[in-house]
């Protein structure tokens, strides 16, 4: 009884299964290694995608960096409004000739 009703409950999931595209039914008839190589090679490129983009993005940072120490820091070293006082004024210890 049990195997009647597993065998006429299988022969409805088979005849109301949805249908596949033929994109995903091509990939199904594949086989394993076949699909596991595939797999490999997409994450492969994945991979080297974000590299190449990792690698563009500190290309620019360099970029970006080396101008700043170039041209903008430069240029706020000299907006100073007057040069900084000595160490030893600043934390009141005056030169022993000075007294």
């Amino acid at each position: 009884m049990l195997r009647r009703l597993a065998r006429e409950a299988t022969a409805v999931f088979l005849q109301h299964r949805p249908s596949r595209s033929g994109a995903i039914l091509v990939f199904a008839r594949l086989s394993i290694s076949v699909r596991l190589r595939i797999a490999v090679g997409v994450l492969a490129l994945l991979i080297v995608a974000a590299g190449v983009s990792g690698l563009a993005g500190m290309s620019r940072t360099n970029t970006a960096l080396g101008y700043a120490y170039s041209n903008q820091l430069a240029a706020a070293i000299n907006a100073r409004p007057h040069p900084p006082a000595p160490r030893r004024a600043r934390r009141g210890c005056a030169p022993a000739a000075s007294r």
